[in-house]
């Protein structure tokens, strides 16, 4: 089927409906994510309400692991129906199912349009286009989870700077970030919060993702939240076509550019409801990124407070990842001992008072040593929408491992090979293994295969990338560490499975090793708890101001 038969197809289609079902699809897509059990189970119940013969064919395809419901693809779907349906309003049944079907299998069998001929230009062993596509890909399918989103959220906005801050930066700021939102928005982040707390909500118990209006009126916030809440996250499905015309005539891969999708993530449909046509784009707007970026539009991007606030979000992140890493090895024992840059500089200062190049943490696991450097780097969209090529690809890898960080981290390495004793009194064990990795926002450049190649390139072209006694260095996101502390509370990892895991698959994602390994990808009990501890506080407040029950 091509494109001109689709058309026609979604010509016969209500455009509301139809983005509705399509909600619906990438709302069992984001809540399967985590098991291939799970996902096969989601398919194949999709694949049933056809009806025959497609149903047959679908379910063939299900048990073939021919994967049905792809998130790019949905969406991909989502932007034709906005382009070529008839204007009508939502149902409430499963009417058209049949040709949304054929036409989601159709998208995913096509040849893209806009793929050229191979450019000769390689990045990462790859043709630049290919390797592109693999880092999108990977980014994107990063389907996000509320209770760590919520979490962090909490760490970054609702309190005070660390004390690490420097008085300079802290001076020109509010008291705790959250303080500069409703300076800058004239909303309070605790408001934001809560209500993206609750359309998750109700799309995870009851399955919704269409709210009337009446929903936002009985959550106990206040109205001008609720207006701004609407304001940045949604629009109509004709201004969403525009948006997304207008987002792909710019984009030289266009199949790829969903900032659209992620910039309005709720559509408001001709009933006067909001449709939620995607629960991650739609958190993520309240909870990831964006909120930044609205402080830096309301006040300038170039204003003295922006520009602190930058600084100070570095900050903020690796005071987390050294909160991480002290809950994990921080245990009383000798042989498990995280040790901050300050800590390092001092033991290893020279006479002259001369402060020695050091990572931001070192861990001490007895024969193993980790280093650890953080950025709070994410990448940019033409990197996500796969159009920048090679340039992009470098420039995101040159910021995540900057010379100044390499240094750092192969300064650290010579350290501790030969001056041990002055940091812990004792000198390295014989067979000790050093792990050098950067962690990097769940937003940042992850780690894949083309990552790992395009990094040995560069550590062959320049030797001081790397250091003879370490093992080879390895990108992990914020979330990969916690998933790994949640398997150390459980007894089920030790630092020795990421010496394995950088020997036996030194190109792999950590979070793949894990799954290969058999071992579940789960929170650590802290951030289960501060998640209830927050929502439970949201919700009181809410009660409070008069929320339904």
């Amino acid at each position: 089927m091509d494109r001109e038969a689709r058309n026609q197809a979604w010509r016969s289609l209500p455009r509301d409906h139809v983005l509705t079902i399509l909600s619906a699809m990438l709302r069992d897509v984001d809540k399967t994510w985590l098991t291939s059990a799970d996902r096969l189970a989601n398919e194949r119940g999709w694949a049933a309400a056809a009806t025959e013969p497609l149903r047959s064919r679908l379910l063939v395809r299900v048990s073939e692991r021919r994967p049905l419901l792809v998130p790019q693809v949905i969406l991909l779907a989502a932007a034709e129906a906005l382009e070529g349906c008839a204007p009508g309003a939502p149902r409430n049944d499963l009417f058209g199912l049949d040709a949304i079907l054929r036409n989601l299998l159709s998208i995913g069998q096509e040849e893209p349009s806009h793929r050229p001929r191979p450019s000769g230009l390689v990045w990462g062993g790859y043709d630049e286009e290919l390797a592109s596509e693999l880092v999108a890909n990977q980014h994107f399918n990063k389907s996000p989870q509320l209770a760590h989103l919520i979490t962090e959220a909490d760490f970054f906005w609702r309190r005070e700077w660390p004390d690490k801050l420097p008085k300079k930066i802290r001076n020109q700021l509010p008291s705790t970030p959250a303080d500069l939102y409703q300076l800058a928005t004239g909303v309070t982040f605790d408001d934001l919060i809560s209500i993206a707390l609750h359309l998750w909500t109700q799309a995870e118990i009851n399955n919704y993702t269409r709210f009337p209006f009446e929903f936002f009126e009985k959550l106990g916030v206040d109205e001008n939240a609720i207006r701004r809440f609407l304001e940045i996250t949604s629009i109509d499905s004709i201004g969403l076509a525009a948006e997304i015309a207008a987002e792909r005539n710019e984009c030289t891969i266009p199949s790829w550019s969903f900032n659209s999708f992620r910039r309005y993530p709720i559509v408001r449909l001709e009933t006067g409801e909001y449709l939620v046509l995607r629960l991650g784009f739609m958190v993520e707007r309240a909870l990831g990124v964006p909120p930044s970026l609205d402080v830096a539009q309301s006040l300038g991007p170039s204003s003295r407070q922006v520009v602190a606030f930058r600084a100070a979000a570095e900050a903020v992140f690796e005071n987390s990842v050294g909160q991480t890493l002290s809950r994990m090895f921080n245990s009383g024992q000798l042989s498990k001992r995280v040790f901050d840059e300050v800590n390092m500089q001092k033991a290893w200062m020279g006479r002259s008072g001369q402060k020695p190049k050091v990572c931001d943490f070192a861990v001490d696991c007895g024969d193993v040593w980790l280093l650890i450097e953080c950025t709070s780097r994410r990448i940019a969209a033409d990197v996500v929408n796969a159009s920048g090529g090679r340039e992009s690809l470098e420039r995101e890898l040159d910021a995540v491992l900057t010379d100044r960080k390499a240094k750092q981290l192969n300064s650290t390495v010579h350290l501790i090979r030969h001056h041990l004793q002055k940091l812990c009194g004792y000198p390295p064990p014989d067979g000790t293994r050093i792990v050098p990795l950067v962690v990097v926002p769940n937003e940042g450049l992850g780690w894949n295969e083309v990552v790992a190649q395009q990094v040995r390139e560069k550590v062959r072209k320049n030797s001081g990338l790397t250091h003879p006694s370490a093992l080879p260095f390895a990108i992990i996101t914020l979330r990969e560490l916690r998933s790994f502390e949640a398997l150390m509370e459980t007894g089920q990892a030790d630092a020795s499975m990421l010496v394995r895991w950088r020997v036996a698959a030194p190109d792999m994602p950590l979070e793949h090793f894990i799954d290969q390994q058999g071992l579940p990808l789960n929170r650590p009990a802290w951030e289960t708890n501060s998640f209830s501890l927050v929502t439970d506080q949201l919700i009181r407040v809410m009660q409070s101001r008069g929320m339904d029950e």
